[in-house]
């Protein structure tokens, strides 16, 4: 898709990052709209919920000290706040720049298909970060044209580790690190641009730039988009659990999709930390949200109408999101075992805590498999997958165990 293909949409872009006019309220910059809008009866319209810390936090001092009411222990605060639109001012040289960047220049929709359907085979079910139902239901109906640019670019980015040699050759790339490089550099100029201001967005676009990997010096792997998807998602709260006063259908199917997200950057906080020795950045006594379940995973796909699930989504999806349910299990074993040995005055774990992970891991283990073509290939595959975690988080385990216990067994 050319770039004089999309001149129309850019002035639209345009005006939707446009400045705020002087006389709209702020409530970061104007106390008096910032005491409105917490108030209960606020009377604006179009409100979302507002994630204002935990209870040791400032916000929570001054709301005990206005209403005279002491929040429960370990409650977080939520604020009912209206959208503030975007502050950016966009001017010519910043959409120069992301034009040569090419960041408008969409693959053709077949291209875009076929990358696609790759992401939702073997990049969603194991990292589960996006809208399926939405993303999937707005590409059918609109074209790839009316998507988010810099989650649309992400996920082709992401898919791209499993491009087929056609598609490679139909979109000119050699191979696919060439396709990887040009695409990663696409979403990277948007991001650095602040092109987009909705943070969820931000963060399913960060959890999947996390995949770009060049060499140990780039400052910019895997480590570095972790930490911004999971630094937005503790400002946004996603650590905690909700107390919604009302809940629709469709604010049950949003709080699938958050609870997705932040597990999602859980699960890759615990490998990184493994994988880089680094220290893991989420501790899960901080979290208070529930665990996933596979009704996270499907719930938000099941209206969808079925020539496009037939189009873009496995068969199997129940069964991949008891893997990846499962997956997030084995991750918070891996936190614990991580936690209790890898501290810079560790100590050593005593039998009670050594024989209760070895429970926990061998819990996680899946029966065995069904005879062959009674399960998908990708379901095949991706239990194979997590069967290898889970066997590279037995020798972690063990290195530390087998020591502790020798030491138990020596005579005083």
């Amino acid at each position: 898709m050319s770039i004089s293909a999309n001149l129309q949409g850019l002035n639209d872009m345009g005006s939707r990052h446009s400045v705020l006019s002087s006389d709209t309220p702020d409530e970061g910059r104007h106390p008096a709209s910032f005491a409105e809008a917490v108030q209960a009866n606020s009377a604006f319209h179009n409100e979302r919920q507002f994630y204002s810390g935990d209870r040791q936090g400032l916000v929570h001092s001054v709301m005990e000290i206005c209403s005279g009411q002491r929040p429960t222990v370990g409650s977080a605060l939520w604020l009912q706040m209206r959208p503030q639109e975007p502050k950016k001012v966009w001017e010519h040289h910043d959409w120069v720049y992301l034009q040569s960047k090419g960041a408008f220049d969409l693959p053709s929709p077949e291209i875009c298909d076929s990358l696609i359907r790759g992401y939702f085979e073997h990049v969603h079910p194991l990292l589960p970060v996006l809208d399926a139902g939405h993303f999937l239901l707005q590409l059918s109906l609109k074209g790839v044209s009316s998507m988010n640019l810099l989650l649309l670019w992400s996920v082709l980015f992401a898919a791209a580790n499993f491009a087929e040699p056609e598609t490679l050759q139909a979109a000119g790339y050699a191979s696919r690190k060439a396709m990887k490089r040009a695409m990663y550099t696409k979403a990277k100029a948007l991001y650095d641009s602040d092109y987009e201001d909705d943070k969820i967005c931000v963060v399913q676009s960060a959890s999947l730039l996390g995949f770009w990997y060049s060499d140990a010096e780039d400052r910019n792997g895997p480590w570095h988009w972790l930490g911004i998807a999971t630094g937005l998602c503790q400002v946004m709260g996603l650590h905690r659990e909700p107390h919604l006063a009302s809940e629709s259908a469709s604010t049950r199917l949003r709080q699938r999709l958050l609870r997705r997200i932040w597990w999602s950057c859980f699960m890759r906080d615990r490998w990184l930390s493994l994988g880089l020795g680094r220290p893991m950045r989420i501790n899960i006594d901080d979290c208070d949200v529930q665990m996933p379940d596979a009704q996270d995973l499907t719930a938000e796909v099941e209206q969808l109408p079925p020539e496009v699930t037939n189009k873009y989504l496995p068969s199997s999806m129940s069964e991949l999101a008891v893997i990846w349910v499962r997956l997030i299990r084995l991750s918070h074993i891996l936190g614990k075992i991580l936690r209790t040995n890898y501290q810079l005055s560790p100590g050593d774990p005593d039998s009670g805590t050594i024989e209760a992970h070895e429970i926990e891991l061998e819990s996680c283990r899946f029966a065995p498999d069904p005879p062959l073509g009674k399960s998908s290939f990708l379901v095949s595959l991706n239990r194979l997958q997590f069967e290898m975690l889970l066997e590279l988080v037995t020798p972690v385990y063990q290195r530390f165990s087998t020591g502790s216990l020798r030491e138990l067994a020596e005579p005083q």
